[in-house]
């Protein structure tokens, strides 16, 4: 079915449709996609022989056979109302990607925070131990320069996205539920639609397989209350299967631990900073052993894992500055990425922080301020508003005068990302770590931020 087609996919260059794109061409079909912007994923497509256009047009979609559409494109899109028109079948991403996983084991990861980490380290478990599983992520893996692989191997591990609900999608033998909080709320009215997706999602697992579930997570305990399929909980707390204890960070490595159904397997050394990245790898841990992966290959493979570009993404690093790059855009992800670079023993944090959609500030507004209240500078650019319209009363200058009340810090507001050097240049010193923080376009300033930091501070 899935091959020999000619398939359009409308929003090509996100992360999820350009490594869906990728696994559709491998199966030899013609592919093309659309894109309001180029950038690395739709530069990588081209490359590879996709047909990329930059507008959203109705003759884009003519003569195919398939069309599928990314969750961040509404109804009234021109491409999307033409496919319609004309009869096409239309699918979302999450659907397509269900599709393509039929005849394999299927591992789907979801969760509102860390999904992507831990489909990473389930792929470098399976993948550097020999398994050649195929992967579809949210993420590009630094190592293998890619989001997507078609692999000969039994396993299929995907990134589920729980955003529109499309999570629902897929039928997992083996599903991970890395944790479920307040997030999504353009999509979702409250925190109890969002248990039942999750919900839905466990109850759609094969009935042999089971479900990875993170113990320490009230939410996660509640919705597995009368789970009938095999759960293995993994966490800190006592009352999980699998647990991670005794974590310490020595020598740039995250260090614990293992313990599997209460016997101890042996240290992990993990090459992630922070606890949230230690409890991420526990289900790769957990997902190894069950194939049969010696937990020996395993340790030596969390030494080495690979890195996801843009997850505590280290840019530049010296004696005396450090410069990083981080996806985080909701108040517990910019915690536990603050959190986790407090080990580095740096004498100042300096957060670049692009808000991430105007539903998202609204809601959460007052947890981002308690998140970088204790940050010594705080540079804010205008709200990236992925589509959405604005919110009266809802802007980056209310939430700096808001967050200068409760901090210490030197707290900036600068519109444009693109000034955001101009302010740094007299305010960086030696000591500083630089974060920037966001899901939108902030990190398109990282590369000119490294390079005034080369040219200043690097002394190697």
């Amino acid at each position: 079915m899935l091959e020999n087609k000619k398939i359009h996919l409308i929003g090509i260059g996100g992360c999820g449709m350009s490594g869906l794109a990728s696994l559709l061409l491998d199966k030899k079909n013609k592919i093309s996609g659309s894109d309001i912007n180029e950038n690395r994923n739709t530069e990588r497509l081209k490359k590879a022989g996709v047909e990329i256009f930059l507008e959203h047009a109705v003759e884009n979609v003519a003569g195919c056979d398939l069309v599928v559409v990314s969750s961040a494109i509404l109804e009234d899109n021109p491409e999307l109302m033409e496919a319609k028109k004309r009869n096409i079948t239309v699918l979302k991403r999450a659907e397509m990607l269900a599709n393509l996983m039929e005849g394999k084991k299927k591992v789907v990861v979801g969760g509102t925070h860390g999904k992507t980490t831990t489909v990473s380290l389930i792929i470098s478990v399976l993948e550097k131990a020999g398994k050649k599983p195929c992967f579809a992520i949210g993420g590009d893996l630094v190592e293998l320069d890619t989001n997507s692989k078609w692999g000969e191997g039994k396993c299929f591990v995907v990134e589920g996205d729980e955003s529109d609900g499309t999570i629902t999608s897929f039928s997992p033998d083996v599903g991970v539920i890395t944790n479920i909080e307040e997030e999504h709320m353009n999509y979702f009215n409250d925190i109890g639609e969002i248990n039942t997706v999750f919900k839905k999602f466990a109850n759609n697992i094969s009935s042999e397989g089971k479900c990875y579930c993170y113990y320490d997570d009230e939410n996660v305990r509640k919705i597995m209350e009368d789970y009938k399929q095999k759960i293995i909980y993994y966490g800190r707390k006592d009352g999980g299967d699998i647990k991670a204890v005794n974590i310490i960070f020595r020598d740039n490595m995250m260090e614990y631990d293992f313990i599997y159904f209460g016997k101890r397997l042996g240290k992990i050394r993990l090459n992630l900073l922070g606890i949230h990245n230690v409890i991420n790898s526990l289900p790769a841990v957990g997902i190894g052993l069950e194939e049969g992966i010696d937990f020996r290959v395993i340790q030596n493979i969390l030494k080495e894992s690979y890195k996801v570009r843009r997850r505590l993404d280290f840019k530049f690093r010296n004696e005396q500055l450090v410069v990083v790059d981080d996806y985080a855009h909701h108040p517990t992800e910019v915690k536990a990425t603050l959190e986790s670079l407090k080990a580095l023993n740096y004498k100042r944090l300096v957060v670049v922080f692009q808000p991430h959609r105007y539903t998202r500030m609204n809601i959460l507004g007052d947890k981002f301020v308690k998140a970088l209240k204790n940050v010594n500078m705080v540079f804010v650019t205008d709200i990236y508003s992925a589509g959405e319209e604005g919110i009266e009363g809802v802007h980056s200058k209310f939430f700096c005068d808001e967050l200068q009340q409760v901090s210490s810090g030197e707290i900036v507001y600068v519109p444009d990302k693109n000034q955001v050097l101009n302010f740094l240049e007299s305010k960086v010193q030696e000591g500083d770590i630089i974060v920037l923080l966001g899901a939108g376009d902030l990190y398109l300033i990282t590369a000119s931020i490294v390079k005034f930091i080369k040219n200043k501070f690097d002394k190697v």
